[in-house]
């Protein structure tokens, strides 16, 4: 089913106008779109190169709360894509982390902006792509593996309310804005690396964004295993929804082995796990 890109949007932006709450349970619905036969997990291959991705928005005032510091390392991924880091998040990563993921990288912002990386495996920062508008930057880096190079573009796209516009003109504009942030950050990609994007989409499974990435080749991990499952949370005038708005995109390079959510921590968001194999 085609919309969820804007049913995602209607979701958000009666949230934040605390009208029509009686429709939130039925657009919840509708956004998960037709379904799909989900796919079966399965072990790697032997001899093949394979690793495990997570994306968490671990929500910027959380950094004290043990419950979510705790769910960043409860995973078991390889490398983790972390949104909303700002300096208190970077100190607890540091201290908490520093003996299972050895390579960090941190861009820390004290407003919903910031991101960070943490790896058992070599980092190499190619740079945080700032767009013209808006608090959320991109950033790619490129992991060192045992035995081949993995480039990952971690997002947190634009939220429906941080527009300089009306709240109609910014619900009419997310699409469009968040392809174009893709778009730009696609300018300094290698296109000779395995890739993975990974991160906060503040969009659906049909979103502009998400679509973009799948014409080119990209799968969605989580949509492809467990269709329908969310990632994040909302509640508006007593009624609570939830929506898949955080994603692991595998380019054309991976064969995709399993992704999963952990119900775990206090953020609003899930973590989200992809395992994925190189062809």
């Amino acid at each position: 089913m085609r919309g969820g890109r804007i049913l995602f949007a209607v979701l958000r932006l009666l949230s934040s106008l605390r009208w029509l709450a009686l429709l939130l349970p039925v657009l919840a619905v509708l956004a998960v779109g037709c379904g799909e036969a989900p796919r079966e997990p399965r072990e790697p291959t032997p001899g093949k190169a394979h690793f495990g991705i997570t994306t968490y928005n671990i929500k910027v005032e959380q950094s004290l709360d043990p419950e979510t510091v705790a769910a960043i390392g409860s995973t078991g991924a390889d490398i983790l894509c972390l949104q909303e880091i700002n300096a208190s998040w970077e100190a607890v990563l540091r201290e908490r982390y520093a003996s299972s993921y050895p390579y960090m990288l941190f861009a820390p912002k004290e407003n919903a902006g910031g991101l960070g990386f943490l790896s058992r495996y070599p980092l190499i920062d190619r740079g945080v792509i700032q767009p013209p508008a808006g608090v959320h930057p991109g950033w790619i880096a490129e992991v060192v593996l045992p035995t081949f190079t993995l480039q990952v573009v971690h997002v947190h796209l634009r939220s429906l309310f941080n527009g300089e516009g009306s709240p109609p003109a910014n619900f009419f504009e997310v699409g469009d804005l968040h392809r174009e942030e893709m778009q730009l950050f696609f300018q300094h990609v290698d296109p000779s690396l395995p890739t993975v994007v990974a991160g906060d989409f503040n969009e659906g499974i049909e979103g502009a964004a998400v679509r973009w990435l799948e014409d080119r080749g990209f799968q969605n991990t989580l949509h492809a295993f467990r269709p329908g499952q969310f990632t994040w949370a909302g509640r508006s005038v007593g009624q609570t929804y939830d929506l898949a708005i955080d994603h692991v995109m595998a380019g054309p390079a991976f064969e995709l082995l399993d992704a999963r959510t952990s119900r775990l921590g206090n953020s609003d968001h899930l973590p989200v796990t992809a395992q994925l194999e190189l062809r």
